[in-house]
């Protein structure tokens, strides 16, 4: 199918399922939960979503290291900005990240570039896959027992197939056999999945240092649930939050939706009901955590823009 097709379909989904999930929850009760918002935390879950994005960057700037592939830090965290605006902004939701890997590209080598890119997003998740599967047993008591069961071998699904793919030899040799063909797109899929398996494999250590980097970005994503949270006036224990972020944010990043929404706020409804939240109150999280990215990736493209302007005027004396 079609590409275009695919994210046309997945805006749809998303937006339907939104819809329905807020006609179901009393419309006005959630603009008056948010429109009663204590900026005191809404203000620092900004700044803390900032922190994630320079934690990002230096993420990167690790991977890079292992293909020595060098960049300044101030370069990342402009392309970073660009990113977090692609992401959002151009429908298909990778074209941000697609875009700082191609244009840090090093001798002409586009794959090798966006291969670092493409790790930089897979230990993005992990961080919440590590988080929800170490803490997943603490969960269980809130979590009837099919859902304990799904969520469970999703978690074990995603850990197997990555060390599979990564680290198996065996598999390695059958996936680059399939990849065997002439064609000009499959000898590029092989050429970027050996510049994959050549970047996890080499110089672990700062691939273990870039995972490290995930879960810190991990945890303050988690705050910033915590914030929005009390900014809306819910009185919520924040170990509900930690248990529940990292299980709603991994089954968001199913690609069934544009940008995990709909799949998130119906996470929230679903996990927060056992934190004593109504579903208003669920829903309005979710809905202001999307509200702060839409914005955060709006400014950053601006400031890309601004940034990008003034590194090309050319000195003067």
């Amino acid at each position: 199918m079609n590409k275009k097709i695919i994210t046309v379909l997945k805006i749809i989904f998303s937006c339907l399922l939104v819809l329905y999930l807020i006609w179901k929850s009393e419309p006005r009760s959630i603009l008056k939960l948010i429109a009663s918002a204590n900026l005191n935390y809404i203000f620092p879950s900004f700044f803390l979503y900032l922190v994630i994005m320079i934690l990002g960057a230096f993420r990167w700037k690790l991977l890079l290291s292992q293909i020595a592939i060098r960049s300044s830090f101030p370069e990342l965290m402009k392309l970073t900005l660009l990113s977090q605006f692609g992401n959002v902004f151009i429908p298909g939701g990778f074209w941000g990240d697609i875009m700082r890997g191609v244009k840090i590209r090093n001798n002409g080598s586009r794959s090798k570039g966006i291969a670092s890119v493409f790790i930089d997003r897979v230990l993005g998740a992990f961080g919440f896959v590590f988080i929800g599967c170490a803490l997943l047993p603490f969960a269980s008591p809130y979590l009837n027992k099919n859902v304990f069961m799904y969520i469970l071998l999703l978690f074990l699904t995603i850990i197997i197939s990555t060390i599979l793919i990564f680290f198996s030899g065996r598999i390695q040799r059958l996936i680059l056999k399939a990849l065997s063909a002439d064609k000009k797109v499959i000898q590029k899929m092989k050429q970027f999945y050996i510049d994959l398996v050549f970047q996890v494999n080499n110089e672990r250590s700062i691939l273990f240092k870039a995972f490290v980097v995930s879960l810190i970005a991990s945890l303050i994503n988690i705050v910033i649930f915590c914030c929005i949270s009390y900014s809306l006036g819910n009185s919520a224990s924040p170990i509900y939050f930690f248990l529940f972020i990292p299980i709603i944010l991994v089954i968001s990043h199913i690609p069934i939706s544009y940008q995990g929404l709909g799949l998130r706020e119906a996470g929230f409804i679903l996990l927060f009901a056992n934190a004593g939240l109504n579903r208003s109150q669920s829903l309005s999280i979710s809905l202001v955590y999307f509200a702060i990215i839409v914005t955060v990736a709006a400014v950053s493209g601006m400031i890309y823009f601004v940034w990008n302007q003034f590194d090309k005027k050319p000195a003067t004396i």
